[in-house]
């Protein structure tokens, strides 16, 4: 339990530094999101027949303002890749950031592409799932999906 609570506490900076960085513009990219679904006119309607607050913005609003947030967590996964190479050599955290920092510097060109090439089949597996969890939640989405169209009028 104290090499538990140990770790805790060292790694509790370098957690904080990546999740502040990255704060400011999520709270911006979450507040317009939810400002444009709550404009539309079915919010408006729920309102006009006289549901609350709460279950109009958590219901109905939260829903449909939910996609364009989990798209950007989910492609942000790909800068917390790039994020972590910078946090975990200031901190001197064992990890892939680190090691690729580390095989840059040795010229270690195998490692580098190897490293590379892991790090770019990984965002482009959060990429379809982006797709796939965006696909599930709204149905136009499907809807294109099944119809094979391109555009989906993002």
């Amino acid at each position: 339990w104290e090499a538990f609570v140990d770790k805790l506490y060292h790694i509790a900076l370098p957690v904080i530094v990546m999740t502040f960085s990255a704060l400011g513009g999520m709270t911006r990219y979450v507040r317009s999101s939810m400002i444009e679904a709550l404009s539309m006119d079915y919010i408006r309607t729920a309102r006009a027949k006289g549901l609350k607050n709460n279950k109009v913005i958590f219901k109905h609003a939260l829903k449909n303002a939910s996609l364009p947030i989990i798209t950007l967590l989910l492609t942000g996964f790909a800068g917390i890749l790039g994020g972590s190479v910078i946090v975990e050599s200031i901190f001197t955290i064992p990890g892939l950031g680190r090691e690729f920092v580390s095989s840059i510097s040795n010229r270690d060109y195998t490692m580098i592409m190897g490293l590379t090439i892991f790090m770019g089949t990984v965002v482009i597996l959060v990429n379809l799932a982006t797709d796939l969890i965006c696909g599930v939640l709204d149905p136009e989405i499907r809807k294109a999906f099944q119809k094979g169209e391109e555009d989906v009028g993002f």
